[in-house]
């Protein structure tokens, strides 16, 4: 049997849709995350825009794989993935993002 090898193996393959929305979700949730960090850690009074802001991340559930049939999402909340690190370690090479 004779095997060629794939030319184009070497050559990167552009993220797909889903990759850069879920790249997006995470760059949002962390840039309201790093804000309300930045809220709190210099004592600010949080404002009701940025209460309801934050909540979002309580509020709003990523898809969990196939057991999200249109029925309700069942993932984590984006603050649930925040505190886990899930992100971090997906950064960083580990775990999944």
């Amino acid at each position: 049997m004779i095997s060629f090898a794939d030319p184009f193996a070497h050559v990167p393959l552009p993220p797909s849709r889903a990759d850069r929305y879920a790249d997006l979700v995470r760059q949002l949730a962390q840039g309201v995350n790093v804000h309300r960090l930045a809220c709190v850690a210099a004592g600010l009074e949080p404002e009701d825009h940025d209460i309801a802001l934050w909540s979002l991340l309580e509020s709003l559930r990523l898809p969990d794989g196939p057991s999200d049939d249109g029925a309700g999402i069942k993932g984590p909340t984006l603050a649930e993935v925040l505190c886990r690190g899930i992100w971090a370690e997906a950064a960083n090479g580990g775990g999944r993002g």
